[in-house]
């Protein structure tokens, strides 16, 4: 018998534009799992998002756990090439045995326990959403960040090392820019399929707090909860 999940929220989108941000936002709500042991460390929600907020270690590790990349690129062609993030991975005719849907989901949620909503997200996933209902059935809970080029760009040069030369500098935005443009496009394929989801801007998030979390909470059939209302998100210098 397959497991079945109680309408489990996926975050795709664009990478560095939020995902883990978003998922750790949400992942604070009573009713959201796994409860990460990292988020066990910190007392209230704002402390957990400073954290989650920059290249610390503690985002690095909690963006990892939750995008289960080990699991979900197991069955797929091209799943060797998840770190490229792009068409390669899109595969939308994709099937699965019983066997191999079952060893999936419990792959998947391994860390999960009696939460009743599962949460993950990944970047990488945008280009295998149009499975996720095949997956996880059709009430899955879809939320799609998204970002403009030159915020995402920026995020990915705090990334990158001081000694990286002009021309490797030069070459990062060209691969940037080119992936970037592949994720957006795939998403508006995505709508094009179908794909229920429910779209959230970058900068929207940053400076509409409250009114986006608001949003994804009602989206995903989740009670409002009063944390969300004493959450404030840095501004960083351009």
């Amino acid at each position: 018998m397959m497991l079945k999940l109680d309408r489990p929220i996926v975050i795709i989108g664009m990478a560095r534009a939020g995902t883990a941000l978003l998922c750790g936002l949400v992942n604070w709500h009573s009713q959201v799992g796994p409860r990460m042991p990292i988020m066990t460390k910190y007392p209230n929600c704002q402390d957990f998002i400073d954290r989650l907020y920059g290249n610390s270690k503690g985002h690095v590790w909690y963006s990892d756990a939750t995008e289960h990349k080990a699991w979900f690129f197991k069955y797929f062609p091209g799943g060797s090439n998840w770190l490229h993030m792009g068409n390669e991975l899109i595969e939308e005719e994709w099937k699965l045995t019983p066997a191999q849907h079952k060893d999936l989901i419990e792959g998947v949620t391994r860390y999960w326990e009696s939460e009743p909503r599962f949460i993950m997200k990944s970047p990488s996933v945008t280009f295998i959403a149009s499975l996720l209902p095949k997956i996880f059935g059709d009430d899955v809970k879809i939320v799609c960040i998204t970002r403009d080029l030159k915020g995402v760009d920026r995020s990915w040069r705090r990334l990158a090392e001081e000694s990286f030369t002009r021309r490797e500098k030069v070459l990062g935005y060209s691969i940037t820019e080119k992936k970037w443009k592949e994720t957006k496009d795939y998403i508006k394929r995505l709508k094009k399929l179908g794909i229920q989801m429910y779209d959230v801007n970058f900068n929207d998030l940053i400076f509409n707090t409250e009114s986006v979390l608001e949003g994804v909470l009602r989206y995903c059939e989740l009670p409002v909860e009063p944390y969300i209302y004493g959450v404030k998100l840095k501004r960083r210098k351009k």
